[in-house]
């Protein structure tokens, strides 16, 4: 008897959240989503460490945990690694609004994440892993080293930071005594975005939004044959009713 082709199986992982959701959602749709990983996960159905104290939280912490659950996902889907330290992220920037505590989390949440996702993606033989941006070179260098064969996917949520540290660089005059609101040490440190570009080395193919991530890889030299473009949309008919959706589209074109 002969067999069937191979089903893909898809790991997506995010210690955070972004936009992983809408993605993990289309490979489950698909059919070849294997798991989605991620640290704070509310659940639907399941009792959880983010469901927990969520009860104790209040305002934005509050509302933060209850946005950690994804609607087309079963909690089967889910696995969550070091939720423990989700939470104390959460609690750190209470105690330290200066943020320095919980960026400290947040270093070591996804160093030890990451490499919780490889050992996983070789034990269980995914196909692929598709991780973010400032979360995945652990990861890739490992499964690189010990699991060559599983596709390293990189889905960019932002431009590869070191592009970004030029483009500041060569039009910081222009900014006047607005550069001293800008955020992130790898716009004033040339070491500290290198760090970034080295990342996105460790992916064997990129998925970008728009032309502008798109050159931030070229920057790095990554041929286009390893760019994947994924154009920013939506899918109207999500939201509106088959009516509603030509009613707007009148509007919007005529």
């Amino acid at each position: 008897m002969t067999e069937g082709p191979k089903q893909l199986r898809v790991l997506v992982a995010h210690p955070e959240r972004q936009h992983s959701f809408r993605l993990a959602t289309a490979l489950k749709k698909a059919g070849v989503l294997d798991k989605y990983v991620t640290t704070l996960y509310y659940g639907k159905d399941r009792w959880s460490l983010t469901r927990v104290a969520a009860l104790f939280l209040r305002g934005d912490a509050r509302a933060s945990a209850h946005r950690r659950v994804c609607l087309d996902l079963d909690d089967d889907d889910v696995l969550t690694y070091f939720e423990e330290l989700g939470l104390l992220t959460i609690f750190a920037y209470r105690v330290d609004p200066s943020g320095r505590l919980a960026r400290l989390f947040m270093r070591v949440t996804s160093w030890l994440f990451q490499g919780k996702v490889a050992r996983y993606a070789v034990r269980h033989r995914v196909d692929a892993v598709i991780m973010y941006d400032s979360n995945a070179r652990q990861c890739f260098e490992l499964l690189a080293k010990k699991a060559p064969g599983i596709k390293r996917i990189f889905d960019h949520a932002r431009r590869v930071r070191n592009f970004v540290y030029e483009v500041y660089r060569n039009h910081v005059a222009a900014g006047g005594a607005f550069v001293k609101t800008y955020p992130g040490l790898f716009l004033l440190d040339r070491r500290v975005a290198a760090r970034y570009g080295l990342e996105a080395w460790t992916a064997q193919f990129h998925i970008v939004a728009s032309s502008f991530s798109g050159e931030s890889i070229r920057y790095n030299g990554i041929s286009d044959d390893n760019i994947i473009d994924a154009p920013y949309g939506v899918d109207a008919e999500a939201f509106f009713k088959r009516g509603q959706t030509r009613a707007l589209a009148s509007t919007c074109f005529m």
